[in-house]
């Protein structure tokens, strides 16, 4: 981006909720900033929430999205929009082998979240 982005708003479902199972988590964010190839998104991810590895980490675009490439270093994901197919509006991924929390109390939020 060329200027300071800033989402409208960005979530993050499981597809499943069964503690400590392995899982494909969706995102979803919406920008009314337009983005262009190779910005890139990231994020932290809860400390509940157990991260994939580099080479287990499956992430497929979904929504706005042509292709994606994404990577992981400790707990922090990077999103990198590598093929556009919309500039503005909702966008769409989703990510395979992510550990659910093993415990029924609330875990944290998705943090720092920047674009």
């Amino acid at each position: 981006m060329t200027i300071p982005g800033q989402l409208g708003s960005f979530s993050a479902t499981p597809t499943n909720e069964t503690n400590g199972a392995l899982n494909t988590y969706n995102f979803s964010m919406i920008s009314e900033i337009p983005l262009k190839d190779d910005d890139k998104l990231s994020y932290k991810l809860p400390a509940e929430v157990g991260p994939p590895g580099q080479e287990e980490l499956n992430c497929l675009p979904v929504l706005g999205f042509e292709e994606i490439e994404c990577t992981i270093s400790g707990s922090i994901v990077e999103v990198k929009f590598t093929k556009l197919s919309e500039y503005t509006g909702t966008f769409q991924w989703s990510i395979d082998n992510i550990r659910n929390p093993i415990s029924t109390r609330p875990s944290e939020s998705f943090k720092e979240i920047k674009i």
